[in-house]
């Protein structure tokens, strides 16, 4: 990472915290000293992101100079004015509830230890992910990426060129907090590197396990908030989406963000900062994704509801204010520079016999609990867990303020999402099969944060010697980096996607032995890894260093016999027969040179088909259970 990134990386991250905490009680910043820096690194995030996009319309050669100004003259102001509120004296204390007695120990000590080992795991997986696809699926760079390179590369004329006919299928219409930031750190970096996309996604993916975790300790306790992380980062789609450039995770925390600084806002009924951060968040969520003008409508619904039941309406315009100036960028965007969108202007004449095709809905909702269950990674199993804990009496006596407010704001969401895919011109199962986990995604954090407000508070736990406790943080950070390193280390021996096989030091790659071309994906069937190839195939051998030795050996068969041999640079390095039952080949020690080696697995017969189906795979002999030592 250049020292331009790093810098506008910690910069983004510095504005947004110092607003957050401007805003903010200073009575609680110790105690929601989770929350608010996974709140400032979003709405820093989003923020710089509205001031790249002003910036963009200038030449190339003074955008980087006229968005360090603006950005330097906000981390200069906002510096100075917490410095006035950290000098003067202290709040009046606020009628703010105190969050519920912690938990046992023990308990929280083995929720932390569970969301750690988790969390490497996540990491692992996620960084695996990057790796296997490092610019995003298909809508990362046919869309969000797509836009980040028209704002980096062209002269401010990026409106007319996201009008384009020819780009109509990357949505100009979208908002534009995700290129933006992607756009503004390839601006300081001086090109487009994929991992700053990934990094970018990566960020928002670590600012909502703060945002959750971080509200939930405050309102409730450590325990509650271990447990929700960890079902957070044990999402598969979460994981999976964390490098993956999308917006849908970046709306995903702004929601929760959204939803936690309206939680603690509702209760410190003295301070209208963390409800002016709740508009500020709810109009970024409109700045990131489509959806998050449904927000708008649902989250303000729900403040105004909020602010009439506590007879609060100073603290409602807060909100407003807040909403407001979030909303300008999207407003301008919406007016000025995007076009059309694709499903409001193709619902037409057909839009009522829609509404009332019964066909419709039960596609619909079929699809909905095909999702809800897949989604989380668990099948049916961690709903009813989930629900039996909410359940414990007497449950209503723990909601405060605003408590209960959360999930009726999921629904609702996922009532306005259900009344889209109803209207929707597109065809219905294709419309379904490619969006619907990915909303899923967009309402998984705040639907957190409603679970957990309906859990119970558990008993207090008896306070700690200060002599004890230091000891039993010491001994637990050490198990924690014992058992991560181990973790680390194993996961970093498996296989990757599209590896044959691969030899492992210190947790790097030393040599891998990859799949070229004409080879079928990769198979597996519980440990066993197998690929067909369709014919003569080559296996990439990627060396770090020069002068590795490896033998590299393998089973083989095939559907009928015939003969292969395995070349490099034309020598021979072994022949022989492969028929239906395994052959074990054993190629001799090869010293490689860095970079790759090319191997190719020559066969005297064409390739047959696996069955009699039209649609069968062609396949000529198989690689199975590769092995480099």
């Amino acid at each position: 990472m250049s020292p331009g990134v790093a810098w506008a990386w910690l910069s983004c991250w510095a504005i947004g915290a110092a607003l957050v905490l401007l805003g903010w009680p200073r009575e609680h910043w110790r105690r929601d000293g989770v929350l608010i820096p996974g709140l400032g690194l979003a709405a820093g995030l989003g923020l710089t992101s509205v001031v790249y996009t002003a910036s963009s319309f200038l030449p190339s050669e003074q955008r980087l100079l006229a968005t360090a100004l603006i950005e330097g003259m906000a981390l200069l102001g906002l510096g100075l004015a917490l410095r006035r509120k950290s000098d003067a004296r202290p709040f009046a204390p606020v009628e703010r509830a105190a969050p519920s007695p912690a938990p046992r120990g023990e308990l929280t000590w083995l929720a932390c230890f569970v969301v750690v080992q988790a969390a490497v795991v996540a990491s692992v997986v996620a960084y695996r992910m990057y790796q296997a696809d490092p610019h995003g699926g298909w809508d990362a760079w046919a869309i969000w990426n797509l836009q980040a390179r028209v704002f980096f590369r062209t002269e401010g004329d990026w409106p007319e060129v996201m009008q384009h006919a020819q780009l109509a299928w990357a949505h100009g219409d979208y908002p534009r907090a995700v290129p933006a930031s992607v756009a503004r750190l390839w601006m300081w970096a001086g090109a487009e590197p994929a991992g700053i996309a990934a990094g970018v996604s990566a960020s928002f993916a670590g600012a909502t396990v703060l945002i959750v975790g971080g509200v939930i300790a405050s309102l409730r306790s450590p325990l509650v908030a271990w447990v929700s992380v960890f079902i957070l980062i044990s999402l598969p789609g979460f994981v999976l989406a964390a490098p993956n450039a999308h917006a849908d995770l970046p709306l995903g925390c702004f929601f929760a963000g959204a939803g936690a600084s309206a939680l603690l806002g509702w209760q410190t009924p003295a301070a209208r900062g963390p409800l002016v951060l709740a508009g500020l968040m709810t109009g970024l969520a409109a700045w990131t994704k489509n959806e998050g003008l449904l927000f708008c409508v649902v989250f303000t619904a729900v403040c105004a509801t909020q602010a009439w039941r506590l007879g609060r309406a100073r603290s409602g315009g807060g909100f407003a204010l807040g909403l407001a100036i979030a909303l300008v960028p999207t407003v301008l965007h919406k007016v000025l520079w995007a076009p059309s969108n694709d499903v409001m202007t193709g619902i037409g004449s057909r839009g009522w016999e829609q509404v009332t095709d019964l066909s419709r809905h039960v596609m619909i909702g079929s699809a909905f609990l095909r999702d809800a269950v897949g989604f989380t990674g668990w099948a049916y199993a961690l709903y009813p867990v989930m629900l039996l804990a909410c359940l414990a009496p007497p449950w209503r006596a723990r909601l405060r303020a605003g408590e209960g407010s959360m999930l009726p704001v999921v629904g609702l969401m996922a009532l306005g999402y259900y009344t889209v895919f109803l209207i929707s011109p597109h065809d219905l199962r294709w419309h379904l099969d490619s969006a619907l986990v990915r909303l899923f995604l967009q309402l998984a954090p705040l639907a957190i944060i409603g679970w957990a407000l309906l859990l119970p508070r558990l008993p207090k736990r008896p306070t700690a010697k200060p002599r004890v406790r230091k000891r039993v943080v010491l001994a637990f950070v050490a198990l924690n980096a014992a058992v991560a390193t181990v973790v680390f280390a194993t996961l970093s021996g498996q296989l990757r996607r599209g590896e044959l096989a691969a030899e492992t030091l210190a947790g790097t790659r030393v040599v891998a032995a990859l799949a070229g071309d004409s080879w079928h994906g990769t198979e597996s069937d519980g440990r066993a890894r197998w690929t067909w190839s369709r014919g003569t195939a080559d296996v990439l051998l990627h060396a770090e260093r020069a002068g590795a030795v490896v033998t590299l050996s393998f089973d083989t068969r095939s559907l009928q016999p015939r003969a292969i041999r395995v070349t490099t640079e034309g020598r021979e390095l072994w022949r022989g027969d492969a028929g239906t039952e395994f052959t074990t080949v054993e190629l001799p020690p090869l010293v490689l040179g860095a970079g790759v080696t090319t191997l190719r697995i020559e066969t005297n017969a064409p390739a047959v088909a696996e069955s009699s189906d039209p649609t069968a795979r062609a396949l000529a002999f198989v690689v199975h259970e590769a092995r480099l030592n």
